[in-house]
């Protein structure tokens, strides 16, 4: 899989958003971010930059030098936030799903329409 920096994230393709607002994710992208019994994914906004969205887990995040979005947005590292709702912090969007209804998500018209 390609990156866009050394040791950094995976580019894993283009994805359209549907006139429903529905995103797929490209099967590489669950096969490689779900291991270890994980059955959540956690996504947000990218930067400014790049643009797009991330997607990761709660465990591989605690493990980076992003582990502090979970220290400091609890409901997100909880799952207390309504699955699918987004918040916002420090200028990215965050949300969490459980894997196995990935295949097709709703993507959050504030998402599509933000200056982030």
């Amino acid at each position: 899989m390609p990156q866009l920096n050394k040791g950094g994230k995976y580019v894993f393709g283009l994805s359209i958003i549907s006139p429903e607002n529905k995103i797929k994710i490209p099967d590489d992208t669950l096969k490689t971010y779900l291991q270890d019994n994980e059955n959540k994914i956690i996504i947000f906004t990218g930067s400014k930059v790049t643009g797009g969205f991330c997607v990761t887990t709660k465990k591989l995040l605690l493990d980076s030098k992003l582990e502090h979005i979970l220290k400091d947005c609890i409901t997100l590292s909880n799952y207390e936030l309504k699955e699918g709702d987004f918040i916002k912090y420090k200028g990215r969007f965050y949300s969490w799903y459980q894997s196995l209804r990935m295949e097709l998500f709703n993507y959050p018209t504030v998402l599509c329409n933000s200056s982030i």
